[in-house]
């Protein structure tokens, strides 16, 4: 929704003139919020992971042969999401 109020606009563009060169911060990993990815790995570890990251989960390894698209049922949906049937 579009602020009619001219004075609230420039505001708005003045916060954006000022934070344009701000860096930004990397969008998260899924599996920051797979507990068991927390406990396993960190969360400073999982916070350095690209967003893009596949890791290379020792489950997924072994369920995850060609012919084979089973997960196995303690994996967190973030595992599921990164790895689809």
């Amino acid at each position: 929704m579009a602020i009619d109020d001219e004075d609230v606009r420039d505001q708005l563009r003045a916060l954006e003139k000022l934070y344009a060169h701000t860096p930004k911060c990397q969008e998260p990993h899924p599996d920051i919020g797979c507990w068991q990815t927390l406990y396993d790995y960190g969360p400073d570890a999982v916070k350095s992971w690209a967003k893009d990251y596949k890791h290379p989960y020792p489950g997924i390894a072994f369920t995850h042969r060609p012919g084979i698209t089973t997960l196995t049922t303690s994996m967190c949906k973030a595992h599921k999401a990164l790895h689809p049937k």
